[in-house]
């Protein structure tokens, strides 16, 4: 399985699972229900698949929300930018990869600092960010990132995100999320704190 496939396998499971309880990050799923959200999960998985699939997500959601994309849910606007992405991976000619990646960089911009307890914004922006080559710029948001989902991991986690599906992440961080040995021995003292939320 591809880092692109077990990234979007992450947000399938999203769609099929229940949450966690405890403290979470309403704010940024306000303006979206239930079944919308699992669609644009769902869509999302199928879009690492084809550029086909892709577009056919981005025109549901074009559908769904109206108005600019800053007005939209922050959810909605997070999968909104790594849909971009993903046709920036499609894609085969390099200008549209550049239009597009720096399209889903623009839509990620401050989104992240906006919603600070939202795992899964937080998640999805890292896990762009951290495969894009320098050129793009954003190189130095990654430890960021990567420190904000240490910290939400070892004291609050995310009540709109599924235990099963912050184990995901933490295996996804651990296999290609390009750690330190230390920040590997951080990852796995996170994990506990996580499991033990989760009973």
């Amino acid at each position: 399985m591809t880092t692109s496939s077990r990234v979007t396998r992450m947000f399938m499971l999203l769609a099929l699972a229940s949450p966690l309880h405890g403290q979470g990050s309403e704010a940024a799923y306000h303006g979206i229900d239930e079944p919308t959200l699992s669609r644009l999960r769902a869509d999302f998985y199928g879009a690492s698949v084809s550029m086909e699939a892709t577009l056919a997500a981005i025109a549901y959601m074009d559908s769904r929300f109206k108005g600019a994309i800053s007005s939209w849910p922050p959810i909605a606007r997070a999968y909104r930018a790594s849909l971009e992405g993903l046709i920036g991976k499609h894609d085969w000619r390099l200008s549209e990869k550049f239009g597009r990646v720096n399209a889903a960089l623009a839509l990620y911009k401050d989104l992240a600092e906006e919603q600070p307890s939202s795992l899964e914004i937080r998640f999805m922006r890292y896990a762009l960010y951290s495969q894009l080559p320098g050129l793009f710029g954003v190189g130095r948001q990654v430890k960021p990132d990567l420190e904000a989902l240490f910290l939400l991991f070892e004291r609050t986690g995310d009540d709109k995100v599924p235990l099963g599906q912050q184990l995901d992440m933490i295996d996804w961080l651990r296999r290609d999320g390009g750690l330190s040995s230390a920040e590997r021995k951080r990852l796995d003292a996170a994990e506990i704190a996580v499991r033990t939320r989760g009973r």
